[in-house]
């Protein structure tokens, strides 16, 4: 996502499926099966190495007693609709036993409060968070992935990914993390991660990513305090509980249809030679990226011709709201919409772009947003409720980018290199138009990785808009894109 500052690479914050009683399994990865992403069944039982695993943490630095937040609260209940949770992906040099890796997650559990807490609905339909007593994060440690020489299979990968949108998480039981790991006798691994987003952000998935690596490199990981929610960061006052009882009963559709997972990642000079010339034209990268994928998309889809196209983008609130690497949900959104014109031209709509979003001004908005979720919550917003708000023409958009920017940390922890980034990723439910791209975008050592999920992706969406952005930096060759290919679903 983008950061509430304007920077020449912003970070990116947030976005926005599943049925369990789909036909067929949501564990094909490459061309097997395997048992461990059939359900979430399998992800109950973590190995723990013969021992117990211990997460426990003094109740005087755990605090659970305050009642979620209107943006946690709303993005809970969507997840009662769609499944509302973050994934990401990390490519890593060097690789772990299965104790070490039980190790390291019980420690970023025991120093991260909402990684052992979960969310159930009161009496009321009211939630609120209660500790989850000694259960450890799900870990699934994979042997049926695919490598290539150098590093994983790309259809593995994608699939994989797709399976870890495909499962919603459970918020009533917790702990509201699970995550799958694939070691490679390459001396490479692979992790994913996904959190419900209630409680999460895809910032601090990389925060997530950084504190294992930390752990397992034998680095001993501090015990963080609650954090606040946004309503509290921003002075406004608890949502009042409404008087009558909320539906808040699961609903989400029964339907089978499977997310397609691509990625796509730019050369170290094509990123460096995109963020120079926007600076030139007064400009961001980020507003470069979207107006490409602007042009690109209408340059293939005649839907996109004649219509405005709204983009939508979270925002970062950490440094605005001095906060640095806690697991939180932590961002805002902003939106965009550009209507076609006649003449103009690829830089002038990032220009348009960059001014519509204004990152730098999303204090106010956020603090609107607050006052009115918390309004809707306190009048007994539920499910149907939320699944209109979610069909309205004020939340509708055709594109979505989650930019993360650049990674805020080392990517050299240890023995461990993180050498790629891939998401954050959001499952969208059916209900909404299924032509929607979501994008999220990740910078690991000065290359731009993009990851495209979508039930109904533009033919070689990612392709194009790299192809638009080399075109329009026109002092590097094609030579400066480095490709992932487009895969379909299954990775076949």
């Amino acid at each position: 996502m983008f950061e509430s500052r304007t920077r020449d690479q912003e970070s990116g914050l947030r976005h926005e499926s599943r049925s369990d009683n789909c036909s067929h399994s949501s564990a094909l990865i490459g061309d097997t099966l395997s048992p461990r992403f059939q359900s979430m069944a399998s992800f109950a039982a973590p190995s723990t190495g013969g021992r117990p695993a211990d997460v426990r943490c003094s109740t005087d630095t755990f605090s659970m007693n305050r009642r979620l937040g209107s943006t946690e609260h709303v993005f809970w209940l969507m997840n009662r609709v769609v499944a509302s949770h973050v994934v990401i992906a990390a490519e890593i040099d060097g690789i772990a036993g299965a104790e070490a890796w039980r190790d390291a997650f019980d420690a970023l559990q025991r120093r991260h409060p909402l990684l052992r807490a979960r969310i159930p609905p009161t009496a009321l339909g009211f939630p609120q968070l209660e500790l989850v007593s000694e259960r450890p994060i799900p870990v699934h440690h994979v042997d049926d992935a695919r490598w290539e020489t150098d590093r994983i299979s790309d259809a593995w990968l994608d699939s994989a990914i797709a399976s870890m949108l495909d499962e919603a998480i459970d918020t009533d039981i917790g702990p509201m993390m699970r995550a799958v790991v694939a070691s490679g006798r390459n001396g490479k691994s692979v992790l994913l991660l996904a959190c419900a987003h209630a409680i999460c952000d895809g910032i601090s998935l990389t925060y997530c990513v950084r504190d294992l690596l930390q752990a397992l490199s034998g680095q001993s990981l501090g015990i963080l305090s609650m954090p606040r929610s946004l309503d509290q960061l921003y002075g406004e006052a608890d949502i009042s509980p409404p008087v009558n009882k909320v539906i808040v009963d699961e609903c989400r559709p029964r339907h089978c249809d499977r997310l397609t997972v691509s990625r796509l990642k730019l050369s170290r000079e094509l990123t460096t030679r995109i963020v120079q010339r926007a600076r030139d034209e007064r400009t961001t990268f980020h507003g470069a990226l979207c107006s490409a994928m602007l042009g690109y998309g209408r340059s293939i889809n005649p839907a996109w011709r004649g219509k405005p196209i709204r983009i939508v983008t979270p925002v970062d609130l950490r440094r605005q709201l001095d906060i640095d690497d806690d697991v939180g949900l932590f961002g805002s959104a902003t939106r965009a919409s550009l209507a076609p014109t006649i003449d103009g031209s690829f830089w002038e709509d990032s220009r348009a772009i960059t001014r519509e979003l204004k990152p730098s001004a999303i204090s106010q908005p956020t603090r609107n947003s607050i006052r009115s979720m918390s309004e809707l919550l306190t009048k007994g917003l539920d499910v149907q409720g939320l699944l209109r708000v979610r069909e309205s023409d004020a939340v509708q958009r055709e594109i979505t980018v989650s930019n993360l920017g650049n990674l805020r940390f080392a990517t050299q922890i240890g023995r461990f290199h993180i050498t790629a980034i891939w998401g954050p990723c959001v499952p969208m439910g059916q209900k909404d138009d299924p032509n929607i791209q979501t994008v999220g975008v990740a910078t690991v050592d000065g290359r731009a990785n993009l990851t495209l999920a979508s039930f109904a992706p533009l033919p070689s969406f990612l392709t194009g808009v790299a192809e638009t952005l080399s075109s329009e930096c026109r002092s590097f060759e094609g030579a400066s894109l480095s490709r992932v290919p487009d895969i379909k679903p299954g990775g076949q």
